[in-house]
């Protein structure tokens, strides 16, 4: 009879350890999908901001390339390759020795 009851006992323990688990697997799973969605929006934000960022460098650059006109020096290979759109920056042929 004892021997039943060991065997019962030990039997209701590892239920209540597997109970026991299953609830911290429930709630370590909660606390993950509530970091994705948290990383999710942090992810979304920083996209928006990389974005604004991007366009206000482009903006910036544009304002200075039409304050400042820049000759810009290319080999024939790259110039024949590369058209400029703008009117405010000529291409030449480069130099030898850089001059």
């Amino acid at each position: 009879m004892e021997g039943t009851l060991v065997v019962a006992w030990r039997r209701l323990r590892g239920q209540a350890v597997a109970q026991e688990r299953a609830a911290m697997a429930r709630r370590i799973e909660a606390a993950l999908q509530e970091a994705k969605m948290a990383l999710s929006g942090d992810e979304a934000r920083l996209q928006d901001v990389q974005r604004l960022l991007r366009r206000r460098q482009q903006c910036m650059v544009a304002q200075v390339a039409a304050l400042y006109p820049v000759r810009v020096f290319y080999d024939q290979a790259q110039h024949a390759e590369n058209r400029c759109q703008s009117e405010s920056i000529t291409r030449t042929p480069l130099l030898k020795n850089n001059v």
